[in-house]
């Protein structure tokens, strides 16, 4: 989401199960140290792992193409946009700088995006460049109500003070406590934009929960 702040929940709502236990994330062979995550309420799973290989990673790049394209899934980018950037902004030495490539592909009807990021580390003594592989799906939810709303308030100048009263909201983990959002609202001690904002954290809720059960329902 743009401008900011999250439209995320209390984290203490969330389940830990897989929203999509029919769709599974490739992993490319050889991978050690894997870590998978789910999170029914943002309908989101991810997994995370590391490969010895080579830099430029180009055959775990060709495993996910292979694995994605032609099976309903649409590359979001050209072969040809894919860079690897420098985290360090060439501070140090080439042959030391850590690189990182974030891709993704899109699934129109479904409405999801499995995105991809490698991280490149220097190897050290190793005899191989070591990759950290992070892939995640994800609903692709429609944002433009709540960028209509960020930027009316920027327009305004109620923009900070929106985001200040926001963060009075969040817990320790940075997720927001929507229940007493709602307790204040139904108190009467909350304002129109606050209310509003509600109001599309909920429809991004019912959003991500049609997708989560439309795509169940076809698998």
């Amino acid at each position: 989401m743009a401008a900011g702040f999250l439209l995320t929940t209390n984290s203490a709502c969330s389940s830990n199960a897989d929203p999509f236990p029919g769709l599974v994330l490739p992993i490319y062979q050889g991978a050690y140290e894997i870590e998978n995550g789910f999170s029914r309420l943002k309908g989101t799973k991810s997994t995370i792992y590391k490969v010895q290989t080579n830099f430029p990673a180009a055959e775990v790049l060709e495993f996910y193409d292979a694995a994605l394209n032609g099976s309903g899934w649409k590359p979001s980018f050209e072969t040809c946009q894919r860079h690897w950037a420098i985290q360090d902004g060439g501070s140090i030495k080439k042959e030391f700088q850590a690189r990182q490539l974030f891709t993704s592909w899109e699934h129109p009807q479904y409405r999801l995006q499995i995105s991809l990021l490698l991280e490149y580390q220097p190897p050290g003594a190793k005899s191989q460049d070591e990759v950290v592989v992070q892939c995640r799906l994800q609903p692709q939810l429609d944002n433009s109500r709540h960028e209509r709303f960020i930027g009316r308030l920027k327009a305004s100048g109620q923009y900070h003070a929106f985001t200040q009263k926001l963060d009075s909201y969040r817990e320790s983990d940075g997720e927001l406590d929507s229940a007493r959002i709602a307790r204040d609202i139904q108190n009467n001690k909350a304002d129109e934009n606050l209310i509003e904002y509600k109001r599309i954290m909920d429809e991004t809720q019912q959003e991500i929960d049609d997708i989560i059960r439309r795509v169940n329902e076809t698998r």
